[in-house]
């Protein structure tokens, strides 16, 4: 086990779509930040459109978008780089760079022949997607942490000053958010494994962390909580601070239930499955 975890780590280190999607990350976190600076002063300029932005400013966002402000950025106050950095957090940016990287380095591996060269040299073939989902967990930190810097830097560049409100939540709020990563990327790992079709899975990934599940609370027609409140791509885009506070510990369970059973139902496929 821990001869394929080092194996994985040194194919992670040696991948070049490794580095390119860290290089995009921080080009979107910037951009992202230059979005929402952009936007600040113009809802500074704009009561009316600041109105606008209070009335529709507690509505969830369950897509991927860029750029997103807080009304009380815009009436003089100091704009919070833990807010900054939950914002873009919960636009799903950081999972969709996940989703790439989890299908090329998982997927590359049914392709080149790699499962069936060292099948034999593990006792459980399931070990070989452990070692992946490990992986997945040191990659997905990489990102919140490369993402949380670029947005540090982008607030002093930008705004000229980072403010932080308060540093010992935004560690807690990166961590529980970096469970919800991990928990999307075991689903990722489930997807490849049963669909083994990498277009497919890239596809499933992108569709459903952009919330396209939605569509079931139309036919579910229910008053009560969407659908995306049971899901951990909903739960990415809807985690906050204020309710990390009054012990929201629904999306964390969420998290590790569904991590522990897509995890164990993708190493029983591949432990049973032939290979080809």
């Amino acid at each position: 086990m821990n001869n394929l975890i080092r194996m994985d780590f040194y194919r992670m280190r040696k991948n070049k779509t490794t580095w390119l999607i860290l290089i995009f990350l921080i080009l979107m976190m910037f951009a992202s930040v230059y979005m929402s600076y952009s936007d600040i002063e113009y809802y500074k300029n704009n009561p009316s459109a600041l109105e606008n932005l209070k009335s529709s400013s507690e509505e969830v966002n369950w897509g991927i978008y860029i750029g997103s402000v807080s009304p009380k950025w815009c009436e003089d106050n100091k704009v919070p780089v833990d807010g900054l950095i939950k914002i873009n957090i919960q636009s799903k940016i950081v999972l969709m760079f996940l989703v790439v990287f989890i299908v090329g380095f998982v997927s590359k591996e049914n392709t080149s022949g790699f499962i069936k060269n060292i099948a034999g040299q593990v006792s459980n073939r399931g070990f070989i997607l452990l070692s992946k989902m490990i992986i997945v967990g040191i990659y997905s930190l990489i990102l919140l942490a490369v993402a949380t810097v670029t947005i540090f830097v982008s607030s002093k560049i930008l705004f000229g000053y980072v403010f932080v409100e308060n540093l010992r939540l935004l560690i807690k709020y990166i961590l529980y958010q970096w469970i919800l990563h991990v928990a999307f990327g075991s689903f990722m790992i489930f997807s490849i494994t049963l669909l083994k079709n990498e277009i497919a899975s890239l596809l499933i990934g992108i569709l459903v962390s952009a919330g396209i599940l939605q569509i079931v609370d139309a036919f579910i027609k229910s008053n009560k909580k969407s659908i995306m409140y049971f899901l951990n791509s909903g739960n990415i885009g809807r985690l906050s601070m204020k309710g990390m506070e009054l012990g929201d510990y629904i999306p964390l369970f969420i998290a590790i239930v569904s991590t522990t059973i897509y995890t164990a139902i993708s190493m029983y496929i591949a432990n049973n499955r032939d290979i080809q």
